[in-house]
C-alpha cells in the first residue's frame, strides 16, 4: 500500500477517533470521576467492599462505551488485514513457483492496486464508523447526550 494511502486512513481514524473522545467518552468520563468522587466522599461509614463497589459501579457504563469503541477499531483494522491478505492470496495464486523479476514487478504493481482499493474501500467504512458510533451512543447513553 502506498504510504498516502496508509496516511489517509490513520489521519480518518484519527479524526473519528478525536470526534468520539470529544463528544461522548470524555463527557461519560467526566461523569465517572465525579460519580466516584462522590462514593468516596459521602460514603463515610461504609466499608471498604461497599465503597469500592460504588466506585466500580461508577465505572461500568465508560467501561462499556471504551470496549464498544476499542472493539469496533479493532474489527475494522481486522478487515483491512484480511482485504490485505486477500490480496496476497490472489497475487501469490497467480504466480509461478520460480517467478521472473518481469513477473515480480507486474505482481507487485497489481499487489499495490489492490492494497489501495482496500485502503479506498476502508477510508469510507472509516467514516461511516463515525455514524455506527452516534447511534450506538445516542442509543445507549441517551440520558447523558440528549440534545
Amino acid at each position: 500500500m502506498q504510504i498516502d494511502m496508509a496516511q489517509k486512513i490513520q489521519e480518518e481514524t484519527a479524526k473519528v477517533a478525536n470526534n468520539v473522545d470529544m463528544m461522548y467518552l470524555r463527557k461519560l468520563q467526566s461523569k465517572m470521576h465525579k460519580c466516584a468522587a462522590n462514593c468516596c466522599d459521602t460514603m463515610d461509614n461504609a466499608t471498604i467492599e461497599s465503597v469500592n463497589r460504588c466506585v466500580e459501579d461508577c465505572m461500568s457504563q465508560f467501561n462499556k462505551a471504551r470496549t464498544f469503541v476499542v472493539n469496533e477499531f479493532n474489527n475494522l483494522q481486522d478487515r483491512l488485514n484480511r482485504c490485505h491478505m486477500a490480496c496476497g492470496d490472489k497475487i501469490r495464486d497467480k504466480m509461478s513457483a520460480t517467478p521472473t523479476e518481469s513477473e515480480i514487478q507486474k505482481y507487485r504493481g497489481e499487489l499495490e492496486l489492490c492494497a489501495n482499493k482496500c485502503a479506498e474501500t476502508h477510508i469510507e467504512v472509516v467514516r461511516q464508523l463515525f455514524t455506527r458510533f452516534k447511534e450506538y451512543f445516542n442509543k445507549e447513553y441517551k440520558e447523558h447526550f440528549a440534545s
